[in-house]
């Protein structure tokens, strides 16, 4: 039996280590409205774990059930029940250590240390050295990690137009844009993430022309399979705003027009080898490695693949994106995947409403045809809410 959680906080929980960690009440309000998010990719006869009750009424949703953490308690069932979080950290395997059931699966705290240890962006790092240290491939990326303000200045004094990052962070959260200059604030912001995470990652700013990610899934007998491509969007501070729903075949497409798709299928490959090898025994579950496709000249058909931007290991919105198409929209459609924040929740439900009328649903072999879609619940206190809009 496998017991899906939502737990958005992981990359804050990551970076702080400590297992009494508490998020802001910000990423626990989101927790809260988007705990049903796991519905849409979990496997058929799962629990999805959350304290909403509140039904997903829809035809092309079925097999799964809602338990609280306190419901887990009374269940009498000696199956072995595997966590499926949307990632693992110290706090989430306290806080289910202490339930004290022998039937739940919850990797030890030396396996917990070993997925935060990769989960630093020291890995993609190195990485990215790998993979741009041969001149056989369209790759680009030059990457530091940096243990000293002094550093930092010298950086973007010789590269001018830089992006700073914290070592723990993802989803496009803990990043600075910088142009020649750095800010007070900045220039706070820096020590700070020096002195709570003992280094910063700095590097080029690229001509972007695009975001994508592959997907892998790491098994228990550390074999690495390719689960798809994500293209995805983000605004001006880096943060992820949506996906692309589309088939792997099209976004392959999509990419193709910037990028032969052997070298797609090439950088593939090498990354399923070298992932065999870092995860090896390390890490079970899905995992997103985040690229970008660069001009980097001035002739119109030059481009170039940023190999890895960072290293996802947990749960992805891609992978979401990745399993909402191929499992529930029609395969000829296209459309997009949104997470929405809205700091009033009668703004929120306005929006709703107004998706509801413009973009009516419709069906073809039980799939969406076209139309909008919320994927969570929107009650009187929303603020979060994951939807689609799908396009035929």
């Amino acid at each position: 039996m496998e017991l899906y959680i939502f737990n958005p906080e992981n990359d804050l929980a990551l970076a702080n280590g400590d297992p009494n960690y508490v998020p802001p009440f910000s990423v626990r309000k989101m927790a809260e409205d988007l705990s049903l998010l796991p519905y849409w990719y979990a496997n058929l006869n799962s629990w999805i774990v959350s304290a909403d009750k509140t039904p997903l009424k829809n035809a092309i949703l079925t097999g799964l059930e809602t338990i609280s953490l306190t419901d887990i308690l009374t269940q009498t069932t000696q199956e072995k029940l595997h966590i499926k979080p949307w990632g693992w950290n110290a706090s989430l395997a306290k806080k289910l250590s202490a339930l004290n059931l022998p039937n739940l699966k919850i990797p030890s705290w030396e396996q917990i240390g070993k997925i935060r240890e990769l989960s630093h962006r020291s890995t993609s790092v190195s990485l990215l050295k790998e993979l741009t240290s041969s001149n056989r491939h369209q790759y680009i990326g030059k990457v530091n990690e940096l243990y000293a303000e002094t550093e930092i200045e010298k950086f973007l004094h010789e590269n001018r137009k830089v992006v700073i990052k914290a070592p723990w962070s993802g989803s496009g959260k803990g990043i600075l844009f910088c142009n020649q200059t750095i800010s007070h604030s900045e220039h706070q912001w820096c020590k700070n993430i020096l002195k709570t995470q003992g280094s910063i990652i700095v590097e080029p700013f690229y001509n972007k022309i695009t975001d994508f990610a592959m997907l892998f899934y790491a098994d228990d007998a550390g074999v690495i399979s390719f689960s798809g491509y994500s293209l995805f969007f983000t605004n001006k501070k880096g943060a992820y705003t949506g996906n692309l729903l589309a088939s792997n075949k099209q976004i392959k497409y999509i990419l193709s027009q910037y990028i032969n798709p052997e070298e797609l299928h090439s950088l593939q490959e090498i990354l399923i080898r070298k992932l065999s090898l870092l995860l090896y025994d390390s890490y079970t579950g899905y995992l997103g490695i985040d690229m970008m496709i660069c001009k980097t000249t001035q002739d119109p058909a030059s481009y170039s693949i940023h190999p890895c931007v960072e290293i996802n290991l947990r749960m992805t919105m891609g992978m979401v994106a990745r399993r909402i198409h191929d499992n529930y929209i029609s395969p000829e459609s296209t459309g997009h995947f949104f997470i929405d924040h809205y700091q009033h929740p009668d703004k929120l439900k306005d929006k709703h409403l107004l998706n509801k009328k413009n973009y009516p649903l419709q069906f073809i072999n039980n799939q969406i045809k076209s139309g909008y879609l919320a994927l969570t619940p929107v009650k009187e206190d929303t603020n979060y809410i994951a939807y689609v809009i799908i396009s035929n």
